[in-house]
């Protein structure tokens, strides 16, 4: 059984937030066919943490999935790079390949 090869994606857009105890990366990026935004808030309330992904469908940005729980923590926010996000993207890009069947 040939091993099956993760799609092509690049990045259209990255930016990232830091202030106080709360740190936020949003990017935009195309994987395959699809256009997918990463969405991940860390913050030193955990209710006010969110990661989540969300795909285009043309008009809107329609959610595709989330985690319950976020790994980046905001003790980290003050100096937060890509890396700093890096568990929780690879976590909703993995599920959210495996949805779109991409």
């Amino acid at each position: 059984m040939p091993k099956k090869t993760s799609p092509k994606s690049a990045t259209i857009s990255l930016e990232i937030k830091c202030g106080g105890q709360k740190g936020r990366l949003t990017e935009v990026l195309s994987v395959g066919e699809n256009r997918l935004k990463v969405s991940i808030a860390s913050d030193s309330y955990d209710a006010q943490s969110h990661a989540r992904v969300l795909r285009w469908d043309g008009t809107e940005w329609k959610l595709l999935h989330s985690l319950l729980s976020v790994k980046t923590k905001a003790s980290y926010a003050s100096g937060a790079t890509a890396a700093t996000f890096a568990a929780d993207r690879a976590e909703l890009l993995r599920v959210a390949i495996a949805i779109l069947g991409t």
